[in-house]
């Protein structure tokens, strides 16, 4: 007779179910592997195979190399997006400083044409002379 942990009579009944047909435990699925049906599957062998199953601890261990290597490139990416973005600010500025140099230094000549447009004139006249001077003596 059997007594459960509050004292009370189990009745044999009760205590002894009917056994199912022997088999391995698990139901089989089309492709020949376990269905273990929702339950959990504790202490598996490490892996041998392409498709074994594995633990969480081993998943783990594969997995923590990899993010490792992708924190890494992730720092690297980031400072070099931040120093490309530092180089193009710069970049510009210093094109921008350029472009206004020049269009002063531009607009700086044509005002010192303007201004000495007839002195120009004058010496290209002056010019002008002592090439012709210069062809006479030789025709002479």
């Amino acid at each position: 007779m059997s007594v459960n942990v509050f004292g009370q009579q189990l009745s044999k009944s009760s205590s002894s179910g009917k056994r199912g047909p022997p088999g391995r435990g698990f139901k089989l699925t089309e492709e020949g592997n376990f269905d273990i049906g929702n339950k959990r599957l504790c202490n598996i062998a490490d892996p041998q195979e392409d498709f074994d199953a594995i633990s969480r601890k081993i998943l783990n261990e594969k997995i923590q190399p990899i993010r490792y290597d992708l924190n890494a490139v992730s720092t690297v990416v980031s400072r070099t997006n931040k120093d490309l973005n530092t180089l193009i600010e710069s970049l510009q500025e210093e094109l921008k400083d350029f472009k206004a140099n020049f269009q002063a230094s531009v607009q700086s000549l044509l005002d010192y044409v303007v201004e000495n447009r007839e002195s120009i004139e004058k010496l290209q006249r002056i010019e002008k002379e002592r090439n012709n001077e210069s062809g006479e003596r030789n025709n002479s």
